[in-house]
């Protein structure tokens, strides 16, 4: 009779913690309801040499297209990679830009734009602010890439990919206003011309940043393309794009024993 009756009190109390804990369970979805998380991943091939999935690809590699660049309102490629981790940003001056991948500097970092090489990145060291108008995403693949590459990509390789012309009509607009007299205006159109095998795009934006010192600048770009499909197999591009930037940098505050 202990025996059973322990055996049925211990049943009873087993089936009250388990109500109690399911009890809690749908207390804690409850008060989880309403919490959403989004996150932002590249999909697709890369625009690396490699024509293969991200997965695929022994390397470090991070995407950051276009819905991206927008959520964080990126107005330089710069500030849009400054927090991909191992990746350090300088800002030398208040208005010209260097990075370090993995503890090696620019020097070491390959730039590429469409494929195509940009050694302009390497002047004194230091990076064009131009902004992100035309940029369809930022490819990054970090580590030694020279074999690939060539010279200049010790330390990664940069990829940004422009926005293609459209099949279909197109046209965008934006205007952004911020703190210390930050301004940002973007238009850009695309669409066929005569006929779907010949297309265009026009990009042009202007961005104006005050700063909370007497740092400032005022970046002005603006962008063209054209594809022409040859064949069915073929495509002929034509890219080309000019950058007013106009920078007022900030050397800081003198020192005079031990203070500024």
């Amino acid at each position: 009779m202990f025996s059973q009756e322990h055996s049925k009190q211990f049943k009873k109390e087993s089936s009250e913690t388990k109500d109690l804990k399911t009890e809690e369970l749908n207390k804690d979805e409850k008060q989880s309801e309403g919490i959403f998380v989004k996150g932002y991943t590249g999909k697709g091939l890369t625009g690396m040499k490699q024509n293969v999935r991200l997965k695929d690809i022994p390397a470090t590699v991070k995407i950051i297209d276009y819905k991206e660049l927008k959520a964080r309102a990126a107005d330089q490629w710069l500030s849009a990679i400054s927090y991909v981790p191992g990746i350090f940003v300088i800002q030398n001056y208040g208005g010209f830009n260097t990075l370090t991948i993995r503890g090696l500097d620019s020097r070491n970092t390959l730039l590429l734009k469409d494929g195509a090489r940009d050694d302009t990145f390497l002047i004194q060291n230091s990076s064009p602010m131009s902004n992100l108008t035309n940029v369809e995403r930022i490819e990054i693949l970090k580590g030694p890439n020279s074999v690939l590459y060539g010279q200049g990509a010790m330390a990664g390789v940069i990829h940004i990919i422009t926005k293609k012309p459209q099949k279909k009509a197109g046209y965008e607009f934006s205007f952004t206003k911020g703190n210390f007299g930050s301004k940002r205006a973007y238009v850009g159109a695309t669409g066929p011309i005569g006929t779907e095998s010949l297309r265009y795009r026009i990009d042009a934006a202007t961005s104006e940043y005050q700063g909370f010192r007497k740092n400032s600048y005022n970046l002005n770009n603006i962008s063209t393309s054209f594809e022409w499909d040859i064949s069915v197999k073929h495509t002929l591009s034509i890219l080309s794009g000019k950058n007013f930037d106009f920078i007022k940098p900030d050397a800081g505050l003198p020192k005079s024993k031990n203070l500024i």
